[in-house]
C-alpha cells in the first residue's frame, strides 16, 4: 500500500504541474488519452480496459486483468489556426503553435481481497487553449480625402480545465459491471480585447481628429466543482456494450471573476473616457450533461471494430457575471453608473468515433481510428454588443499506430491528424472600410472563415505491477 500511496501522489503532482497550449477551444472531445484512447480516437466507451477507463467508462475499471500505472506526457503537437476576415474583408491571421498536448496519469488497484471491486485515481487536463490575434492597418477614411486612420487590434483568449478523479467499479458477474467516478473540476479562462482607432489629418499626422480606444478583459475561476460519471459494461466474448452518463458540474467551492474596462472617445475636440477595474463574485459556471454509448465486436482474422458516440445537451444563455458600479466612487457631482454583463450559451452536440484493431500476436496490435470533434458554438457576449466567438471550427481526426505489450509494461506509438473548417463566423470589426458612421462600432458581418490543422505524435506508457485476477503460477 505504501507503493500505491506514492503512485497516487505522483499522479496528482503530474496533473497539477503539466502545461499545455493548443489552439482548439470550445470543444467537447478535444483531447484523448492512453494507448487505446489515442489510437482508436476515443472509440473506447465499451473498450477501455486500461487506466483511462476512470475517465471513459468507470464500469470498465475492473475489465481486463492488468493493474498498472499509466502516463502519457510526451505528446509533441503542431497546430495551425488560420482565420480570414476577422478584422475586415481580406484580413488574415495565422497562429502557429508547437507544444505538448495535455497529458494523462492514472493508476488502478485492488483495495480489497476480491476481484469484484477495483478502484482507480486519475489526473489530466481536459481543456487547454491559448489563442492570440493582432492586426494593424493604415487606410484612408471613406468620403474624407484629407484624413486617414490607424487601426490596431489585439485579441487573446486562454482556457484551462483540470480534472482529478477517483473511480470504483463492481463486477456483478463475468459479463456485467457497473462503476462510478467522482471528479473534481478546476476551471479558469480569460479573454482580452484591445482595440484602437485614430483618425489623423494627412497634412498633420501627429494630431488626432477623432479616435476610439476600447480595452476590455475578463477572467473567471471556478475551482473545486464536482462532476459525476456513471457507467455500465456488458462484456460477451465477441461483443461489448457500454453506456455512460456524465452529470453537469455542481457544488462549486470557489468562484471568482474580474474585469478591466477602459474606453476613450475623441470627437470634435471633446475627450470622453470611461474606465473601471473590479473583482467580483462569479455568478455561475455550467457544463452540460452527456450520455454516451459504445460497442465493440470481433470479426474474423483478428480484427476488432469499436464505435462510440456521445450526446452533450445544450445550455441556454445564462449570465456568468454582472456588475453595476460607479467607477469614481460617488466623488463627482453627478455619479455615472456603468453596467457590465457577460453571458454565454452552448449548443447541443453529438460526436462519434470509429476504431479498428488488428491483433498481430500476443505482444503487438495495430490500431487506427476516426472521430468528430464538433464545436459547441458557444458565444461570449459583453453587454449584448461585443461577441467573443468560439474561435475554432469542428475538427475531424484520423489516427493510427501500434501497441506493444510485455510482462511489465505496455507502450504505444502513433500519430493523429486533425482538420477543420468553419464559415459564416461573426466578424469582430471591419478595419478595411471605415467611415464616420461605423467608426465607433464593432463589425457584425458573418463572413469569417476559420481553418484548423493539427498533427500530434504520442508515446504512452503503462507500467504493470499486478493482476486483477490472481494467476496460478503452477
Amino acid at each position: 500500500m505504501e507503493l500505491m500511496k506514492k503512485l497516487i501522489l505522483i499522479i496528482f503532482i503530474l496533473g497539477a504541474t503539466s502545461e499545455a497550449f493548443t489552439q482548439i477551444d470550445a470543444h467537447y472531445w478535444t483531447h484523448q488519452y492512453g494507448a487505446k484512447g489515442l489510437l482508436l480516437n476515443g472509440a473506447v466507451i465499451a473498450s477501455a480496459d486500461d487506466e483511462t477507463s476512470i475517465f471513459y467508462n468507470p464500469a470498465c475499471i475492473g475489465q481486463g486483468n492488468d493493474l498498472g500505472f499509466v502516463f502519457s506526457y510526451l505528446t509533441p503537437t503542431y497546430s495551425s489556426l488560420q482565420t480570414r476576415n476577422f478584422t475586415g474583408e481580406g484580413s488574415f491571421f495565422k497562429d502557429d503553435d508547437l507544444g505538448f498536448a495535455p497529458g494523462f496519469a492514472a493508476v488502478r488497484f485492488k483495495p480489497f481481497n476480491t476481484d469484484k471491486i477495483i478502484m482507480g485515481v486519475a489526473s489530466f487536463e481536459r481543456l487547454s487553449s491559448s489563442i492570440r490575434y493582432d492586426d494593424r492597418v493604415v487606410l484612408p477614411v471613406e468620403d474624407f480625402e484629407d484624413i486617414f486612420y490607424v487601426g490596431d487590434l489585439e485579441f487573446e483568449r486562454s482556457l484551462s480545465q483540470e480534472w482529478l478523479g477517483v473511480g470504483i467499479s463492481y463486477n456483478v458477474n463475468s459479463e456485467f459491471g457497473i462503476g462510478v467516478t467522482q471528479f473534481s473540476i478546476w476551471h479558469s479562462e480569460s479573454a482580452r480585447l484591445d482595440f484602437n482607432k485614430e483618425g489623423k489629418p494627412i497634412a498633420d499626422p501627429d494630431r488626432v481628429v477623432f479616435g476610439w480606444q476600447n480595452n476590455f478583459s475578463y477572467g473567471i475561476s471556478a475551482y473545486g466543482g464536482w462532476l459525476t460519471k456513471i457507467g455500465l459494461i456488458w462484456n460477451k466474448p465477441d461483443f461489448k456494450f457500454g453506456l455512460t452518463f456524465t452529470s453537469p458540474m455542481y457544488g462549486l467551492i470557489h468562484k471568482t471573476a474580474n474585469y478591466d474596462l477602459h474606453e476613450q472617445r475623441i470627437l470634435a475636440g471633446d475627450l470622453v473616457t470611461t474606465s473601471n477595474n473590479r473583482s467580483l463574485d462569479l455568478n455561475t459556471f455550467k457544463t452540460p450533461p452527456a450520455i454516451g454509448l459504445g460497442f465493440e465486436f470481433n470479426l474474423e482474422d483478428e480484427l476488432i471494430v469499436s464505435f462510440s458516440t456521445e450526446y452533450f445537451n445544450g445550455i441556454p444563455e445564462y449570465t456568468i457575471f454582472e456588475d453595476t458600479d460607479d467607477p469614481f466612487d460617488g466623488i463627482p457631482d453627478t455619479p455615472e453608473f456603468e453596467t457590465i454583463k457577460l453571458t454565454t450559451s452552448n449548443k447541443a452536440v453529438i460526436n462519434f468515433a470509429l476504431g479498428f484493431q488488428r491483433i498481430v500476436n500476443e505482444k503487438t496490435t495495430w490500431l487506427w481510428g476516426f472521430r468528430t470533434d464538433f464545436n459547441q458554438k458557444n458565444t461570449l457576449k459583453v453587454n449584448e454588443i461585443s461577441e467573443f466567438l468560439s474561435t475554432s471550427p469542428g475538427v475531424i481526426h484520423l489516427s493510427g499506430g501500434v501497441k506493444f505489450k510485455s510482462r511489465q509494461n505496455k507502450i504505444s506509438l502513433g500519430l493523429d491528424y486533425g482538420y477543420g473548417r468553419k464559415s459564416g463566423g461573426r466578424q469582430l470589426t471591419d478595419l478595411s472600410e471605415v467611415n464616420i458612421f461605423n467608426f465607433f462600432s464593432f463589425g457584425s458581418e458573418r463572413n469569417v472563415t476559420t481553418t484548423q490543422h493539427s498533427i500530434m505524435f504520442f508515446l504512452t506508457y503503462d507500467f504493470l505491477f499486478g493482476n486483477i485476477q490472481e494467476v496460478d503460477e503452477n
